[in-house]
Parts: C-alpha cells; sequence; structure tokens
C-alpha cells in the first residue's frame, strides 16, 4: 500500500509540475520558479514521504529529481519482489502456489532446479534433441542447455553454458533473460555446419503458472558465430503429470543465417515443426 501510495504521489506531482512550467517558464534556459500555494497539503505529505524540499528547482534538476524517485521506487519494488520470493518443491504442490513471498508460509525453498529433454521434427530442415539444466537461487542462476540437429546421418551440436537473471517473479508471469558460450561439437559435413569457433547465446524465456495442472512457457534465443546465426523459438503447454514430472509439447521454430555461401543464404531462412518431453523439478 505505501509503494502504491507512493508512485500515485509521484504522478500527480509530475502532472502539476509539467503544468507550471508550460505555464510560467517562458525561457528553456530560464531557471523554473512557480509559487505552488495551491498544491501546499500536497506538498506536504510529498515532503514526508520522500524527505525532500520543493521550493526552487531549474528545469533540469526538477527532472533528475522526478527520475530518481521514480527509479528508487522501481528499483525497490523490484528488489523486494525478487529478494523475497520464494518457491514450493514443485509447481502446484498441495494444490498450492509455485511462487509466493516470504511472508507466506506456504513455499519455503529459496531455489528451484528442473531438468528436461525433449525431441523435436523440423520439416525440410532436421530433428532435434534438446537437454536442458536451469534453475534460480532467489534471482540468479545457472542454465546450461545442449542441442543436437540430425539430419539423416549427418548430426551438428552445441552446448551452451551461461546463466540467467529474473526480471519478473510471479505465477502469472515469469520473465528471465539470459546468456551463455555457445560450443560446438561433432560437426558434419552438412548444410547444418555452424562453426569452427565458439559462438555466443542471448535470450529471453517467458513461465506461467496460471491453472493447476497446466504450465505455459515461451523462449527464444539468438546464436551467433563467426560464420553463421541461429534463431532459435519454442512455445510449450505442459501438463503435470506426478508430482515432480512435467509432460509438455508444442511448436519449435529455427531460423538459419549462413553469411560464408551464395547470397540467397544472406538472409534467416526459417524453418517450423514440432516438440515434445518431460521435465523433472528437484
Amino acid at each position: 500500500m505505501n509503494s502504491l501510495k507512493k508512485t500515485v504521489s509521484v504522478l500527480i506531482f509530475t502532472l502539476i509540475a509539467t503544468t507550471a512550467f508550460s505555464a510560467e517558464n517562458s525561457s528553456k534556459n530560464s531557471p523554473l520558479t512557480f509559487d505552488y500555494s495551491a498544491v501546499q497539503n500536497f506538498n506536504q505529505n510529498f515532503t514526508q514521504d520522500f524527505n525532500i524540499n520543493l521550493t526552487t528547482f531549474s528545469a533540469d534538476s526538477l527532472a533528475d529529481s522526478i527520475f530518481q524517485i521514480i527509479f528508487d521506487l522501481a528499483t525497490e519494488m523490484w528488489q523486494n519482489l525478487l529478494m523475497e520470493t520464494r518457491f514450493a518443491n514443485y509447481p502446484y504442490q498441495n494444490d498450492g502456489k509455485y511462487i509466493s513471498f516470504s511472508s507466506d508460509s506456504e513455499c519455503t525453498r529459496i531455489s528451484r532446479w528442473s531438468i528436461s529433454t525433449e525431441f523435436g521434427s523440423i520439416a525440410n530442415f532436421c530433428y532435434t534433441n534438446t537437454s536442458t539444466f536451469e534453475g534460480m537461487l532467489v534471482c540468479i542462476g545457472p542454465f546450461v542447455q545442449n542441442t543436437i540437429l540430425k539430419d539423416n546421418s549427418l548430426m551438428t551440436g552445441f552446448v551452451d553454458l551461461g546463466g540467467q537473471l529474473a526480471i519478473v517473479h510471479l505465477n502469472p508471469v515469469c520473465l528471465y533473460v539470459f546468456a551463455a558460450v555457445n560450443i560446438p561439437y561433432s560437426m558434419d559435413d552438412s548444410n547444418m555446419k555452424v562453426s569452427n569457433a565458439n559462438g555466443t547465446t542471448v535470450g529471453a524465456s517467458l513461465k506461467s503458472y496460471f491453472k493447476k495442472p497446466f504450465i505455459l512457457e515461451g523462449r527464444i534465443s539468438y546464436t551467433s558465430y563467426n560464420e553463421s546465426d541461429y534463431l532459435f523459438g519454442d512455445a510449450s503447454l505442459g501438463y503435470m503429470l506426478i508430482n515432480r514430472v512435467e509432460l509438455y509439447g508444442g511448436w519449435k521454430m529455427i531460423g538459419r543465417k549462413d553469411t560464408t555461401v551464395a547470397e540467397n543464404y544472406q538472409k534467416f531462412n526459417f524453418y517450423h515443426g514440432f516438440k515434445g518431453g518431460l521435465r523433472l523439478y528437484f
């Protein structure tokens, strides 16, 4: 409630300050001074909350102060949400939540972990197998993923080794960003060949524990090499089978751009297919 009160106060004060500035500050370079007698009551409550003195501001100092207040509020709210995050042992444990906060005894763990493996079929391109280990210790954790692309008897594989950071942690929606070093291996001479050198992977993922026993997940990542780039996209719907085990399936996309071959390969070529897999929470 206090955070909401402060946020509303900032919005109201911003509107009042902007109106006064437009009416009385006729020169861009002149200092902003105005009679705020009409907002004395508001100013008293505002200064008590933020411990600032609203007398005479230059336009720059006023803008900086408002920005700093908003930034501090957003940072405080973000830290409180993330640092107080708690997890159950697995999604929908005992018909309850998966994510909660330290004041809620329903969820008590400060970490969550999962391992999964999935198989996919990408029409006119390849078959895929992706195995992932990922987790969260409060708001940061590892991201390790092994991907195999197989076309008939030819195979390309690579491992992503990195970490991820939580931006939002709520049951309806969780947002993560991740980055990793991409290490290719077992490269055959095929149209799936990626690179002879390591690459980098960056991406983001969304998870939603919106209604027992279902889980929605979406992920997009971009892997860059000296010789080619890959864009991966996934969307899936999961179903909690028994306790810690999730069965899921959905759509998978691979985009490929090779900068060392014919001109018609200079742009991304996109391939789409389906996937299915199992995930274990621990």
